[in-house]
Formats: C-alpha cells, structure tokens, sequence
C-alpha cells in the first residue's frame, strides 16, 4: 500500500512571529513533516511579498514544508458569491492564491464553493451556474500554475457529493478535483440524530429539506486528491480531536488510501481552541492514519 503524506494545519491567525516559529519548532519535535499553506500565510505573502522566504526559511530551519493549501473563503470570497464586484475581486484573490501557493511548492489548494443559506432567495441551479463560472475563470490559472483546484464537501445542496461531481463532470481537467472532509461529511450523516443542527439549518433556510448522507467519501473517492480530517458529534462543525466524536475513521482510512488520486491526509483538528498539545496532536494523527 502506497505512503500517504501527512500534513497539519494550526491556526496561526492570532500568533505573532514569536509564536509562530515556537509552534513550528514543535511540530518538528513531534515529527511532523508538512505544514498547511493557509489563508494566513496567503494572505501573508499577498500583502508582503517577502514574507514567501521568511516563512519557506522558518520551515526548512525545521526540516518542514508546504505541502497543501487552502484558499481563503468567506461569504464574498467563496464561488457561489452572486454579487458580480465581490466575483472579480474573488477571482483576484483566489488566482493570488494559485500562484502563491504554486511558487512555494504546494500541488493541491482546497477551494470553498461555499453554501447556499448565506444568499437566501438564489435557487439550487444559480448557485452551481455561479460555481462553474468562477471555476471556468481559475481553472486556466491552475493549469498554469500546475496546481490542483479541491472542492470541498461542505453541508449543504450546492456542495453535496452529487453538486461537487456535477461541477467535475463539467470541465475536463486533471486541475479540478476533491477535497474530501470528514467532519462536514459527519454532519450531513449523524445531523439525523437531532432535530436542529448546523446542517438541517443551513438546508432549511435554502428552502430545502436536508437530503442525509452516508456514502459521502464513497461519492467522491475517484476524484478525492486531498481530505480534511477532524472529529465532532453531528452536530456542529467544531474541528475536534480524532477519536472525541462520532467520525468513523476505521471506516474512512483505508477507503482514503484507496482513493487513486489521493496525495495526502491533512489534519484539520483546531488544537488550540481544544487545547490539544502539539505532540498530542501528530501522535493522535499518526495513529488514526496509519494501516
């Protein structure tokens, strides 16, 4: 069975340079290998172009590097966002994102299409048209750049194991392809357990009942090049540590190492809201990946 990398996102959005070359130091002390290239270092490096080698530096000093990305997302940076200024300046911000995070070696970015009850009043169809426009004008950019658009399954219609291969099957590229995530996969398959959560919200309030999901990877795995791996009980989207929640990981490893196109495990475990050690952290990483 072939080796999976592993790699580790941290939130580094309240740290300063102190506490982000310690919490590096440790992840290279812990053994880990790979790091996140995250908004925070995108951003980072849009706003100040010589940040690239001060953080390449602060990583090869640790014997770490970049081996995934995630583009930035919100509301108005997503690509559903209908409002056609917030779309130009999103396909600047994310065609910046390509770039960067080609230049400092990264293969495959993850990409939110972002969800359908942040704009209520816009139908099902006009999300997913919105989605593959967007799509139509990064794509070329990835392509140059030799890097890996995933779009990840989120919890709600228009990012549905069914909506993320609708788009797929629209663009014939090797540059486009999944980002699969455990944690929102969780949600759209124990959320049936409660009567309101974060799911059925979200496809209440697009106007739809939720449509429950338990083949989610199943769906996705031909096209699966990277996966998001963290833990919660179905109910909310809290970025738990493996093994603390309802994520059926003896489950999810061995279809992920199945998966032809993948080309790493990335924990996406919020460690410092859970106050979860760094050690702790890859330790716990290691183990539930390992086969």
């Amino acid at each position: 069975m072939k080796k999976i990398p592993l790699t580790y996102f941290f939130d580094f959005s309240t740290a300063d340079d102190d506490k982000r070359r310690s919490v590096l130091h440790e992840f290279s002390l812990a053994g880990a290998e790979n790091i996140v290239l995250s908004p925070y270092f995108i951003y980072a490096v849009r706003n100040d172009c010589r940040m690239r080698d001060v953080f390449l530096q602060e990583l090869e000093r640790e014997g770490l590097k970049f081996l995934d990305a995630h583009s930035p997302f919100g509301k108005n940076i997503d690509l559903n966002c209908p409002d056609e200024e917030y779309r130009k300046k999103s396909v600047e911000l994310h065609s910046d994102a390509l770039s960067i995070a080609s230049d400092m070696g990264v293969k495959t970015i993850t990409v939110h299409v972002g969800t359908d009850c942040i704009f209520p009043g816009i139908s099902g169809a006009e999300h997913l048209e919105n989605i593959r426009r967007m799509l139509e004008k990064l794509l070329p950019c990835a392509e140059k750049n030799k890097i890996a658009i995933c779009i990840e399954n989120i919890w709600s219609p228009c990012n549905s194991p069914e909506s993320l291969l609708y788009l797929k099957n629209c663009f014939d590229s090797d540059y486009l392809g999944f980002c699969y995530d455990a944690g929102h996969a969780n949600l759209m398959d124990k959320g049936r357990n409660f009567a309101e959560c974060n799911a059925a919200d979200c496809w209440r309030f697009a106007g739809v009942e939720p449509q429950w999901e338990n083949a989610a990877l199943e769906k996705m795995l031909p096209h699966v090049m990277t996966c998001h791996l963290h833990d919660n009980d179905g109910f909310s989207d809290t970025h738990s540590g493996i093994g603390t929640g309802t994520v059926d990981f003896n489950h999810i490893i061995p279809l992920l190492y199945s998966a032809p196109k993948l080309q790493c495990m990335h924990s996406e475990v919020k460690s410092d809201a859970g106050n979860i050690p760094i050690k702790k952290l890859c330790a716990d990483f290691k183990a539930v990946t390992a086969v």
